[in-house]
């Protein structure tokens, strides 16, 4: 057995972005009948990760890995701090169990956990159909928790002192120095094109930026503004950049993961400060419960400023050819399970026609995003 088996085994899997599914099966005969519902499962989520774990070594065997199934592994030992850290690792939204024996230390680290558990029925559909649910339960990449520990006294003025929060849209304005030229820059393939190279940080009173993969990658890198779900662009920008989150949940979240930096960071919540009016208006529209991506949020954060132009580049929904982001060929070019490409598309297309109402100049860096929202209604492309 090699010594990565060995690590696997106690719990020590590679550590993939995205949330993930554990699917349990105590024999691979006990799979079969149910791989190809599961295998288009992982095919239509490919940002979700699938950890197929069993005791069959029929499984770990190489080239036996189901179409849309991202790992293959044996069980981890049924110790408790092993399954933790085995679950700390997958970041399971739900727990699959398949056959008829094995898999209860799993299933009780799961209950202890309170990540929903699905048992493989007669019907098919049945548990493809709840377990596609449980992985779009938003709620489950935050921990309650996190709200009652920020709350007590000690933890809170920590926090305080870590990060002045921004209470509304014209304290916001004022941070930024009323800008009057934005730059809006995703982390799409289009964010590095030629035009965008050839911009000067000087055009703009603002640049905005999603996240923090661009940071060694030479553009940009000193933004005023940095939209994010997470804390790592938090601890690795600085404090010269104000940071937004989507909603509170996402804030508390960056709060307590950044206690231990020096300096006072300002962070703003989009929801609190009414931005998100635009995409909020589509859940009313049929277009489902998903999030915005920090992309969405940072145009809407954009107009609400009232600038009067606006350069937008990088914000590919997800339809660039060239693959998800610059330099990355390992990342599926789709969206992740919380997000949707109509949905996006559709709160674009408000956003844009909302800039012309405003009297907003546009300038569109990235023929996807043209593509994609403006092909069909040429009255809303930029003069």
């Amino acid at each position: 057995m090699s010594l990565k088996t060995v690590a696997e085994r106690f719990g020590m899997v590679p550590r993939r972005k995205g949330r993930g599914v554990i699917l349990w099966f105590a024999r691979h005969a006990e799979f079969k009948p149910v791989a190809k519902a599961i295998s288009e499962l992982g095919a239509r989520n490919p940002r979700v990760n699938f950890y197929l774990v069993s005791d069959d070594p029929e499984f770990l065997r190489a080239g036996n890995l189901p179409s849309g199934i991202h790992e293959v592994y044996g069980c981890p030992i049924s110790l408790r701090p092993l399954l933790t850290l085995f679950f700390m690792r997958t970041r399971p939204q739900a727990v699959l169990i398949g056959g008829s024996e094995g898999g209860a230390a799993l299933l009780t680290t799961a209950k202890r956990q309170g990540i929903p558990i699905h048992l493989v029925g007669d019907k098919e559909d049945d548990f493809v159909q709840s377990l596609q649910v449980s992985m779009l339960d938003e709620t489950r990449k935050y921990s309650q928790g996190v709200g009652r520990l920020l709350r007590m006294p000690g933890i809170r003025a920590l926090s305080e002192r870590c990060f002045r929060e921004i209470s509304d849209l014209n304290a916001l304005a004022d941070e930024l120095g009323r800008p009057r030229r934005i730059l809006c820059l995703g982390n799409g393939p289009s964010s590095e094109s030629d035009k965008v190279k050839t911009l000067e940080a000087s055009e703009f009173d603002a640049v905005f930026r999603v996240n923090h993969r661009w940071l060694h990658r030479g553009l940009f890198t000193r933004p005023d503004m940095v939209f994010t779900a997470g804390s790592k662009p938090v601890r690795l920008v600085g404090a010269s950049s104000l940071f937004c989150a989507q909603d509170r949940q996402r804030a508390e979240r960056i709060r307590l993961a950044c206690l231990h930096l020096t300096g006072v960071r300002r962070l703003v919540v989009a929801q609190e400060i009414r931005v998100l009016g635009d995409w909020e208006a589509l859940q009313d529209e049929g277009f489902g419960g998903f999030a915005p991506t920090n992309g969405a949020v940072m145009l809407a954060v954009a107009r609400a400023l009232k600038p009067s132009h606006i350069t937008v580049a990088g914000v590919d929904l997800f339809s660039d050819p060239r693959g998800a982001y610059p330099g990355d060929e390992q990342t599926p070019n789709a969206y992740g399970i919380f997000h949707n490409f109509e949905k996006e598309r559709a709160f674009t297309l408000k956003w844009i026609q909302g800039l012309r109402e405003d009297g907003t100049d546009l300038r569109i860096i990235g023929e996807a995003l043209k593509e994609a929202t403006l092909d069909n209604d040429l009255s809303l492309l930029p003069p």
